[in-house]
Order: structure tokens, then C-alpha cells, then sequence
């Protein structure tokens, strides 16, 4: 069932859970991540297994190349700066055509230099736990398989630049992860939250019963 955001704040039907402002969003972030679920622990994981592939690839086929340091470290910058700085419009872009097609009229992107944090948002639009997780991890999901694809067809060592890009965008997903995470943590309970861009908050709440 669709709900309005007036909906959630009728209270014989729904309880306020969390108001959640976007200069706290970093903390909440960090505070999350250590909740364990099984979308943080996937989170860790997809972040041991991509640092660890970074390793295996390093050893045994970059160092022993014939290629410069200069080159090898300049391949580095690449899976480290510059494809991650391209991927993040790109990221952006999959949650909200995701967001899209969840239904959800209106999408405004944002963006806090500061915090370092790229955002959608979708103003007033309600919308539930799996529709939620589903916006979240979808940028995960294309961009890792994305990344993946290209390292195993770009010959070496410039294939060893997406498997590095492949950590960094990994942990770049730490706030989908956490969020996402969040309403797993709520698992017996239908969850629901909304944006109000205007006040640069976002809220979540509980359905009663």
C-alpha cells in the first residue's frame, strides 16, 4: 500500500522513529555501520574481498610486469582518484533512476563538499523498506559488476586501476550500506521514511500494529 508522507504523521497509525538532519547524516553513517546485520557484514566484506584482490593482483601479475614504478603508480591514481570521481555522477544518476521507478515524482540531487557527500533525495515521497534497499544498493551492485568486467577484459596493468576503484567505490557505499542497514535492523517492522528537502531532513517511521 502507498502511503503520503501526511499519511505517516497521522499517530493512532504510525510512530515517529528517527528525525534524521542532513548535517548529522555522517555521524549517523559511522554510528550504523558498526550495527551488525546482514547488510553491514556484507558491507565488510565486500570490503575485505576487494582490498584483498587488490593485493593478490599487485603480487603476482603488477609487480611482476615489466612495467615502471612510475607506470604502476600512475595506474594506481587512476583506480584511485580519477575513475572513482567519475563514478560518482554516475552513482547518483542509478538512485535516481532507481528512485524513478519505484515511482517517485520529483528527484533533486545535492551535494555537501565539506562533508564530502553526494545525495538524491525525493521530496516528500514516501517510501517503504524493500523499495528503500533497493534504491540504495543499486549503484553498488551495476558499478561492482561494471568494475569487474573491465578488470577481467583491460589487459595489465591498467586492469589492476579498476580493481583498485573497485575498494574505493566499495567504501564510497558506506552511507547506502548504513541506511540500508537501518531498516534491516528494524526487520519485524514495516519501516517507512520520507525527504523534506526544504528542511534538509529526512524522517523515518514505524507502522503501529
Amino acid at each position: 500500500m502507498e502511503y503520503t508522507n501526511r499519511d505517516l504523521q497521522d499517530e493512532n497509525r504510525f510512530t515517529l522513529l528517527r528525525v534524521l538532519s542532513l548535517e548529522d547524516i555522517v555521524q549517523f553513517v559511522f554510528q550504523q555501520i558498526r550495527i551488525l546485520n546482514p547488510l553491514t557484514v556484507l558491507f565488510f566484506i565486500a570490503i575485505l574481498l576487494s582490498f584483498s584482490t587488490i593485493v593478490l593482483a599487485l603480487v603476482f601479475e603488477v609487480l611482476p610486469g615489466p612495467w615502471s614504478w612510475g607506470k604502476i603508480t600512475l595506474v594506481g591514481l587512476l583506480g584511485f582518484v580519477c575513475w572513482p570521481i567519475c563514478l560518482i555522477p554516475v552513482h547518483e544518476v542509478i538512485h535516481a533512476l532507481v528512485y524513478k521507478l519505484t515511482g517517485a515524482p520529483k528527484i533533486k540531487f545535492g551535494i555537501k563538499p565539506a562533508k564530502c557527500l553526494f545525495y538524491v533525495t525525493a521530496d516528500k515521497y514516501v517510501i517503504g523498506k524493500r523499495h528503500f534497499i533497493l534504491v540504495a544498493l543499486m549503484p553498488f551492485l551495476v558499478i561492482s559488476l561494471l568494475l569487474i568486467v573491465l578488470a577481467h577484459f583491460i589487459v595489465t596493468p591498467l586492469s589492476w586501476s579498476f580493481i583498485v576503484c573497485l575498494f574505493v567505490h566499495t567504501t564510497m557505499c558506506i552511507g547506502d550500506f548504513a541506511l540500508a542497514g537501518f531498516f534491516i535492523q528494524h526487520k519485524r517492522q514495516a519501516i517507512y521514511t520520507y525527504d523534506d528537502v526544504e528542511n534538509s531532513v529526512t524522517y523515518f517511521y514505524k507502522k503501529r500494529g
